[in-house]
C-alpha cells in the first residue's frame, strides 16, 4: 500500500483493475487520484460503489466497468497508473499474458502499472510448513506438476481440486517480471507479501509479544524485495513502469 500511495498524487488517473471490495480504490481517492473501478464481478462494483458512497468520494469516481481483464476494449492509453492487486492475474490463469499486456497497452508510456499475483514456490513452502502429507500424496489432483518442473515459471491448479476454492495461477518472480518486460515495461519493483511467515498460520507467541511481532514486521518490510527472498512470500508484487 505504501507503495502504490507513493505514486498517487492530487488529479492522477488511476484504473483500479479487478477492484473488488474498493479497499485500495478508497485509498486512492482520498489521495486525491481520479478513478474508474474495474472488475468481472457486478457484486463486488456493487460493493466498492457502496463503500466509496459512504466514504463519500464518488465525486472523484470515474466509471464503473463489469469487464474481464484479458479485454480492456474501450479504454485507451489513457491512465497514469493501472492497480491490479489481489488475485485477479492468478484467477486468468493461462491467459495472464494476454491481461497483462492490456493493464499495459492502456497504461500512459511513462506510467505505471502496479500488480500482486500468487507465488508458485511461496505455496510450495507451504507444503512442508503445514505438513499436509495426503496434499503431496494426491498432489497430480490439484495441481498441472508438468509446468512446475519445466522452466515455463507458473503453474495453474486444477479445476475441481477440492484444496483450492476456484483454478489460478501461481507464479515465479522471474515469470512475473519476464511477462512485464515482454509487454513493454521496465521493472521498478519486485517484492514479496509475508517473506518469512506463512498468512494463514497462527503464530501465538509471536502474536502475545509487541516487540517481537514489530521486530518480524521490520524484518519482512527489510528483506521483501531482497531477490533470494522474492520467491518465499505467498504473493508477488511488481512495479513495473511502461516504456
Amino acid at each position: 500500500m505504501k507503495q502504490l500511495l507513493g505514486v498517487v498524487s492530487p488529479g492522477t488517473r488511476v484504473l483500479d483493475a479487478g477492484c473488488g471490495p474498493g479497499r485500495f480504490a478508497i485509498a486512492m481517492l482520498r489521495a486525491g487520484a481520479h478513478v474508474t473501478l474495474a472488475d468481472i464481478s457486478s457484486t463486488q462494483l456493487d460493493i466498492t460503489r457502496e463503500k466509496i458512497s459512504e466514504a463519500r468520494l464518488l465525486d472523484r469516481v470515474e466509471g464503473f466497468h463489469r469487464i474481464n481483464i484479458t479485454n480492456l476494449t474501450g479504454f485507451g492509453e489513457e491512465f497514469d497508473i493501472v492497480v491490479c492487486y489481489g488475485g485477479a492475474l492468478s484467477y486468468v490463469r493461462d491467459r495472464h499474458r494476454a491481461a497483462i499486456t492490456e493493464l499495459v497497452r492502456v497504461t500512459k508510456p511513462g506510467g505505471s502499472v502496479i500488480a500482486s499475483v500468487m507465488s508458485l514456490y511461496g505455496m510450495l513452502k507451504l507444503i512442508g510448513i503445514l505438513d499436509v502429507a495426503s496434499f503431496l500424496v494426491d498432489m497430480e489432483s490439484h495441481w498441472e506438476l508438468e509446468n512446475i518442473p519445466n522452466g515455463t515459471g507458473y503453474a495453474l491448479t486444477r479445476s475441481g481440486s477440492d484444496e483450492f476454492h476456484v483454478p489460478f495461477a501461481l507464479f515465479s518472480a522471474k515469470h512475473l517480471a519476464d511477462t512485464f518486460e515482454e509487454a513493454g515495461c521496465g521493472v521498478v519493483t519486485l517484492a514479496s507479501a509475508n517473506p518469512l511467515s506463512a498468512g494463514g498460520m497462527e503464530m501465538q507467541r509471536i502474536s502475545a509479544n509487541a516487540g517481537a511481532a514489530s521486530r518480524l514486521l521490520d524484518l519482512e518490510l527489510a528483506l521483501c524485495d531482497r531477490p533470494e527472498y522474492v520467491d518465499s512470500g505467498e504473493h508477488l508484487i511488481i512495479v513495473a513502469q511502461k516504456r
